[in-house]
């Protein structure tokens, strides 16, 4: 959909029930305009929503190496997802990461085109490939499960170990600091 076609839609979040997930494309190479982006932008307490509903969403880079994007704020229909970083690199020496392997990816499938972006932190996703094997310089971020506007929420397990991992952290510093 382009511009038009979104701000012709009622209700957006209704829109997308009818749909498995939001593909967004990218601004080089794709159609993603400025008016787009700023739509979605302003979608994204709507697009969580969708997000925690079990929709899944797919994001090509969005670099505003053509122009198409002017000064839009980049990503930020995710709000969490702190920021990117435009660059442009051809993608000879890129690595997947061991969660990309668990995808079934291989180096192969993330090399011999072109990125024009990484993310710098991952605002709690998991990195998928890597810019020359870098770990500072993840190009592909993925994640399953709930989110809010401040980004994933951890499983309850994931959550209980933190807390236990924590307390076992100030136990030892008790035990080590001296009664005064």
């Amino acid at each position: 959909m382009d511009s038009a076609d979104l701000a012709a839609l009622p209700d957006f979040r209704t829109a997308l029930s009818g749909y498995s997930a939001i593909v967004i494309a990218s601004d080089h190479g794709g159609m993603l305009g400025e008016a787009e982006l700023t739509f979605l932008n302003g979608q994204a307490v709507a697009i969580v929503d969708y997000l925690n509903a079990g929709g899944g969403l797919y994001a090509e880079s969005e670099s505003n190496a053509t122009g198409q994007i002017g000064a839009t704020p980049r990503f930020a229909f995710l709000p969490f997802l702190a920021s990117s970083t435009d660059f442009n690199a051809d993608e000879v020496s890129n690595t997947v990461t061991v969660f990309g392997s668990s995808l079934g990816l291989v180096d192969a499938d993330v090399n011999g085109n072109f990125s024009h972006n990484y993310f710098a932190p991952t605002a709690g996703m998991s990195s998928v490939d890597l810019y020359n094997g870098s770990a500072s310089r993840p190009l592909t971020l993925a994640y399953r499960g709930l989110v809010d506007i401040q980004g994933p929420i951890p499983e309850p397990q994931t959550y209980a170990l933190m807390v236990l991992g924590l307390l076992a952290v100030g136990m030892a510093h008790r035990r080590r600091t001296p009664a005064g």
